[in-house]
């Protein structure tokens, strides 16, 4: 399942976010993705805040600011070998635990078994065939519950860094199309990330409602960001937002 939580600055998304995942899942897979950059104060004081504020909640953080995704995905990988080397390096005693017990197994449990497999009936068969046909590719690997710390921060990084590509060193905008290009750019790292995951809440922000007068490249960062919303709230299974602590589900 795949959730949108949205909300202005210091409106309690983020303490709701983390809440909210957190009575979804008791999985040890809980991941929090954080974008925001470490590169002044105020970032620093509220990169701090989110930190206590989840300290006892039992997410893992990778601190990520830009290509998440791929991030993730070096995660995953690791996380891979991490299982697989848990699993070959199984102790000797848990070896001879099992083969112990495999082989005191009491005719009468090795008979109880064998009567219960051959008079398995036809439905279950079929039924469990049936399931296992309509499996899902992602289905194997969708294990993971992501809380993704936010699209308005992914979008400022990639947006404004020149080595991404869509300024130049004037911070003209390079692409006349960046409102489509970049806003499908974000969306699709966000849901390479969802396909693997059980639970994913991705928190943005509403900065739409201030009534101010922004320069031009300012106007059009916040266009792309309404553009990523609506492209994302379009897409999970629920929409909330999040306003001085008040929730209200939308979608």
């Amino acid at each position: 399942m795949n959730y949108l939580i949205i909300g202005g600055s210091s409106s309690g998304k983020s303490n709701f976010a983390e809440d909210f995942l957190s009575k979804k899942t008791n999985s040890e897979k809980k991941i929090y993705i954080a974008t925001m950059e470490k590169n002044i104060d105020e970032n620093l004081k509220k990169i701090k805040k989110h930190q206590l504020s989840r300290r006892n909640k039992g997410f893992f953080t990778i601190e990520q600011s830009q290509l998440v995704d791929k991030a993730f995905i070096n995660y995953i990988e690791s996380d891979k070998v991490d299982t697989d080397y848990l699993t070959e390096n199984k102790t000797i005693e848990d070896k001879l635990r099992i083969e112990h017990k495999t082989e005191n197994k009491t005719i009468e449990d090795k008979l109880q078994i064998e009567h219960k497999t051959e008079n398995k009936t036809i439905e279950d068969k079929l039924r469990i065939e049936h399931k296992t046909e309509n499996r899902t590719i992602n289905d194997k690997s969708r294990k993971y519950n992501v809380l993704l710390e936010s699209i308005s921060n992914l979008l400022s990084n990639e947006m404004f860094d020149l080595k991404m590509g869509w300024l130049d060193f004037d911070y003209k905008i390079i692409d006349d199309d960046i409102v489509v290009k970049l806003s499908n750019h974000i969306v699709e790292e966000v849901l390479c990330i969802a396909k693997q995951c059980e639970n994913c809440v991705i928190v943005s922000d509403n900065i739409f409602e201030s009534g101010n007068i922004y320069d031009e490249l300012t106007q059009k960062y916040i266009e792309i960001l309404g553009n990523i919303n609506v492209q994302l709230a379009e897409i999970v299974d629920s929409v909330f937002e999040v306003t001085e602590g008040m929730v209200l589900q939308i979608k």
